[in-house]
């Protein structure tokens, strides 16, 4: 395709793809595991999805933590009356994680290296140091005929 001859990203790998999909696989679980990559850097395509997904998982914790102290201070406030109100501005970080996950796991299955809805640009700001580690990444073996070394002549004279 000319989209291949164009960018200059590596060429997606099974494992890389994986871990793309299990980063927005963690939004349906609870638990960030797009960490995992993060820790690793082993796959930029995994890194560059890992980034985006753990970026907007941590800051839909932090929102929902922020909104249950709201929430918490409205019920109190309003004894309960006020809560009722307040309660679709809480479900409302639920909504940002699914469509998130939702579209990054459709990226990530299709090797898309695109940004998914909603990411606001948090996972290169929150994560713009971390980088693949070189001595980690796997290199494909080289192919072809390899030539024997030269071999020392002997004491008769003869290799």
């Amino acid at each position: 395709m000319l989209r291949d001859l164009v960018d200059d990203r590596p060429k997606v790998t099974e494992n890389g793809r994986m871990w793309a999909v299990l980063s927005y696989a963690s939004f349906l679980i609870g638990f960030p595991i797009g960490i995992l990559p993060l820790l690793m850097r082993d796959d930029e395509f995994a890194l560059y999805h890992a980034k985006h997904s753990t970026a907007v998982w941590l800051a839909v914790f932090a929102t929902t933590m922020l909104l249950t102290l709201m929430y918490t201070g409205v019920f109190f406030a309003t004894c309960g009356v006020g809560a009722f109100f307040v309660l679709p501005l809480f479900l409302a970080p639920a909504g940002w994680a699914m469509v998130t996950g939702i579209h990054g796991l459709i990226l990530a299955v299709n090797d898309e290296w695109q940004e998914p809805f909603g990411t606001f640009g948090l996972g290169e700001a929150l994560f713009s140091k971390v980088e693949v580690d070189p001595t980690k990444v796997k290199r494909p073996l080289l192919t072809g005929p390899v030539e024997p070394e030269a071999a020392e002549p002997g004491p008769d004279g003869q290799g």
